[in-house]
Order: C-alpha cells, then structure tokens, then sequence
C-alpha cells in the first residue's frame, strides 16, 4: 500500500510542480526526508521500492548530525545533515518530506517551502485550522505544491468509493458512523497517541475516521462531527 501511494505522490508532484527540471533531465525526482523516527524510515523504504528512474531519496535532515549520519547509513541515503534548514536548502533535493513529531510538522513545512521545495508533510499537516491556513496560503503564493500525507486517501478501495459516491451510487449520504482503532500501549511504541503535545489520539488515531466522514460529504462540510 504505501508503495502505492508513493507511485501516486510522485506523478502528482511530476504533475503540480513548476519546476520540470527532473523531467527534462531524464532523472527520478530526489527526495530530502526531514526526521529520523520510524515514519521517515517507513517512507524511505516505500520510495525504494519505486523504479529506480521515478524516485531517489538523495538526503536526511535530522536535529543532530549523528542521527541524521545513523538513518543514511542504516538506509543507504547519501546525505545527512543537521538540521532541516540544510536539508531544505540542499540544491539536490527537488522535494522534501517531512516525518518528524508532529508538533514540529508546521514549522518544517514552512522551512521547506521559504527554501522553494515542494513539501508531503505527514498527516497532520499542522496543530490547528490557523497554522494549517498559513501553511496553504504560503505555498500558494510561493506556486509550490504542498500535500498533507493522508495515505488512506490513496488506498485503490477509497479511491473506487469515492467514484461511487460522486456518482451518486447509493443516493444521498445523511450520516456516516465510524470507528477506528487497536490494542495499544501508552507506556511502549503508541505513547504518542495519547501524548497531548502532538495531538494525542485526534490527531493520531481519531482523524481516520473524520476524514472518511469529510471524504462522505464531499464538498460540503457536514453539519455536526
């Protein structure tokens, strides 16, 4: 799945962003991976198993040199830097994901896009309606493409249901009823999720859910959530 939704990611960036330079030199778009955790390896991993003339990830940023050094070795990146605004500013990167903690999503986002790279910010894309606004408003200004990673919307079977529910298949949608969840332990790897300063289990755990009632309305906000 998630190399699907990396095949996806990179046509659409192939597609919204003004710079054609990797089309008209022939080379895969090269990938800078903002954070070391986990995610970061995950979607490294993902690009690897692309094409090798699609995508490349060419560098890590990380807070510190030596974990930024540990990811690119452990994966076979060719450059590591510390902190993010080298990574951003790397004239190798043509795009930049961000995997970092969450609480930090914005403020790499809003990095990358003052160095002029089209950015995939993992979901969520920021904190509040606020930070994510300026976020939109910025990349517009700057004519740059910016996406926020939520990969369920890529999955084939949500794709197929939203053609369905364009077209009208099973008539008008009143009320969507959802739940979403697993056996997870606060005190081991899914601390996260009920850890507020990244937005605990809404922005973690409960957003799939919502999203796939916002995805339900279409373009009309529903009523009540």
């Amino acid at each position: 799945v998630c190399v699907c939704v990396c095949m996806l990611l990179s046509l659409l960036l192939v597609a919204a962003s003004n710079d054609d330079a990797a089309c008209a030199a022939g080379r895969p778009i090269r990938w800078g991976i903002m954070g070391s955790g986990l995610i970061s390896s995950d979607f490294v991993g993902a690009l690897k198993a692309l094409p090798a003339d699609e995508a490349k990830v060419i560098a890590v940023g990380a807070r510190s040199l030596e974990a930024a050094q540990a990811f690119a070795t452990s994966l076979g990146v060719p450059k590591a830097h510390a902190g993010y605004e080298a990574l951003a500013n790397d004239p190798d990167v043509d795009v930049v994901y961000v995997g970092t903690v969450a609480q930090t999503h914005a403020d790499c986002a809003r990095i990358a896009l003052a160095a002029g790279k089209p950015v995939l910010v993992e979901k969520p894309l920021a904190m509040n309606g606020e930070e994510a606004a300026e976020l939109v408003a910025l990349a517009k200004s700057r004519g740059l493409f910016l996406l926020e990673g939520m990969w369920t919307r890529f999955f084939p079977a949500v794709v197929k249901a939203r053609e369905l529910l364009e077209a009208g298949a099973i008539g008008e949608v009143v009320a969507v009823s959802a739940d979403f969840g697993w056996p997870a332990d606060p005190d081991g790897e899914h601390g996260r999720t009920v850890d507020p300063v990244s937005g605990g289990v809404g922005m973690d755990v409960a957003m799939y859910p919502v999203a796939h009632v916002l995805l339900a309305a279409g373009a009309t906000p529903p009523a009540r959530v």
